[in-house]
């Protein structure tokens, strides 16, 4: 399951942005294979997304943090823009995995959608525990194989 559904990436950009960067015509068939395309684009985005985070934190986070799924967005809009090669997308997709890595590396705070902080000291985002380079540590902050 991806960070994003087709219809918010439609939402977001635009159909006419979605046409343009699925490379498919404005005469779409029944099966529409620009929503299979910009799915397709959307799970590779996500699997990134999980790579980068899967040191940090218990992945697919669920629910998205916004900031995440923007990251998600970005990546999937550059998956996409595979003929033009457009700067801005570039761009975009550029500052999004700078953003990510900063995630991985614990340089940004990630906040879920209740407000709670992903990375606090519980080390927990959505009631799971974060795996961490020593151990790990439950909801209620118990540690468990931690080295002295």
């Amino acid at each position: 399951m991806g960070y994003l559904t087709v219809e918010y990436f439609r939402e977001r950009f635009g159909d006419f942005e979605a046409r343009d960067v699925s490379q498919v015509g404005a005469d779409v068939a029944d099966a529409d294979p620009e929503a299979v395309r910009i799915q397709g684009a959307i799970e590779a985005a996500s699997g990134e997304i999980d790579s980068a985070l899967a040191v940090e934190y218990a992945v697919p986070l669920s629910p998205a943090p916004s900031e995440i799924i923007d990251i998600c967005a970005a990546l999937t809009r550059e998956r996409l823009d595979t003929f033009d090669r457009r700067d801005s997308v570039m761009e975009d997709a550029g500052a999004a995995r700078v953003r990510l890595q900063e995630l991985a590396d614990r340089k940004r705070l990630l906040t879920c959608p209740g407000g709670v902080a992903a990375n606090a000291s519980a080390g927990t985002f959505g009631g799971v525990g974060r795996v961490r380079r020593s151990g790990w540590q439950d909801r209620r902050g118990l540690r468990y194989g931690l080295r002295k």
